[in-house]
């Protein structure tokens, strides 16, 4: 009886360590995916996308549902892990695997806060409702991909999509 009883906090430690192993490596098998959210959907125009970043998903909503309207209502909103004293946008478009076009702008500047979400610090959630001015005159039928990424001063990526347009 006593070598029993020196033997079970033995075999807990193993059982607890092996747990914690089993649950690091399922953690780190793959990277986990967001859903992919419906931005935009008509007979002829299908906007779809996903958060690239693995640590939180992205609201985001346009109404209405027309890109080639000059201006659209522009809904997004986003939990700040690092604070915004600047926050540079960058757009990526490819189609059929070739570049269209790179898109790069200075959203916030320490000596000029465009939006009351500059200055914002680390933990805030973020919100954006308000008109966007769209240039597109056209959009070219077939899959076109963009990529959106905001990043800080320090570089740090505050959020990141993945967008598919899909026009037919």
């Amino acid at each position: 009886l006593s070598c029993l009883h020196t033997v079970r906090p033995w075999i807990m430690k193993a059982f607890l360590i092996l747990f914690l192993i089993i649950t690091l490596i399922k953690k780190h098998r793959g990277q986990p995916s967001w859903p992919t959210h419906t931005l935009c959907y008509q007979e002829d125009l299908q906007v779809y996308y996903t958060s690239c970043d693995p640590l939180q998903d992205v609201g985001l909503s346009i109404d209405p549902c027309n890109l080639l309207q000059k201006t659209v209502n522009l809904r997004m909103s986003i939990l700040l892990r690092q604070a915004i004293e600047e926050l540079h946008l960058s757009l990526h478009l490819y189609q059929n695997g070739r570049d269209i076009l790179e898109y790069d702008y200075n959203v916030c500047e320490p000596s000029f806060q465009r939006f009351l979400f500059c200055g914002r610090k680390r933990g805030e959630l973020v919100s954006f409702d308000g008109p966007v001015k769209l240039p597109l005159k056209f959009i070219p039928p077939g899959h076109i991909n963009a990529r959106v990424s905001l990043l800080n001063q320090n570089q740090f990526a505050l959020g990141c999509l993945n967008i598919t347009v899909i026009k037919i």
